[in-house]
């Protein structure tokens, strides 16, 4: 037997699709303004985030209602979120890191899609080691600058903005050293190249150039030399994982 709660969000997902969506879904997948517009009435509805606050996106709703809700979705083949990082990985991180400004000049407008977010994490001689990225970040008074190269960075042609990692202390374990700071991609010096995919997709991957590029030091996310834990608790707090393991872990 399914919960109010969940009956409640099925009945809001079969209001809000087109009435041939299943019989049409192969072109629906693609559709970006039908996903544009989900993402927006899932937030203004509270069912994006389902276990935070109203003003987030939620209904501080528990693991159990939440992950019924997520499994509810997947079944009925909900649209896709078009920004995936944004919610499920930057989000959790300006939400947790954020001073009260970021938070308030960031958070709605990244729940809602309004501004898209891409994940500056990987670079081209480090591979999968986070640890070993040579971006570096020098402080300059009161701004960072910024040289180095991020790749496979999703949908970064498209993003206003990204979760930057680069190493502001290189005389500190590897570890150490890495601080995250809040990139403007339209900030001068930043160079975006998509990169040419062998198969259709809409997640695009680009390399990212950074040429003596200027972050405020006040778009730190977190504390300087802090971002090894801002990635971690970034990518663990997405809802999805973190609801998941909480209710294995209960059932």
């Amino acid at each position: 037997m399914t919960s109010d709660v969940v009956n409640e969000f099925s009945a809001w997902l079969t209001d809000f699709l087109p009435d041939d969506y299943y019989e049409r879904y192969r072109e629906y997948r693609w559709d970006i303004e039908l996903r544009r517009d989900h993402q927006r009435a899932a937030f203004e509805a509270g069912w994006l985030q389902p276990t935070w606050p109203r003003e987030h996106g939620g209904r501080s709703l528990g693991l159990r209602d939440a992950m019924e809700i997520r499994l509810e979705s997947a079944m009925r083949s909900a649209p896709k979120l078009p920004n995936v990082a944004g919610p499920n990985v930057a989000a959790p991180g300006i939400r947790e890191f954020g001073t009260a400004e970021q938070i308030d000049r960031l958070l709605v407008p990244l729940l809602r899609g309004d501004e898209w977010w891409a994940l500056g994490m990987s670079e081209p001689e480090a591979g999968s080691d986070f640890a070993g990225l040579r971006t570096r970040a020098v402080r300059d008074g009161d701004m960072f600058r910024v040289k180095g190269r991020k790749i496979w960075t999703t949908q970064a042609h498209l993003s206003r903005w990204c979760t930057l990692y680069a190493r502001t202390d290189p005389d500190a374990p590897k570890h150490r050293g890495i601080s995250c700071l809040i990139l403007d991609l339209e900030s001068p010096g930043v160079t975006i190249e998509p990169i040419r995919m062998a198969s259709i997709s809409d997640e695009t991957f680009c390399e990212v150039i950074l040429d003596d590029v200027e972050v405020p030091v006040a778009n730190l996310l977190g504390p300087c030399n802090g971002g090894w834990q801002v990635a971690l608790s970034s990518l663990n707090r997405s809802e999805e994982r973190r609801v998941g393991k909480e209710c294995r872990s209960r059932w």
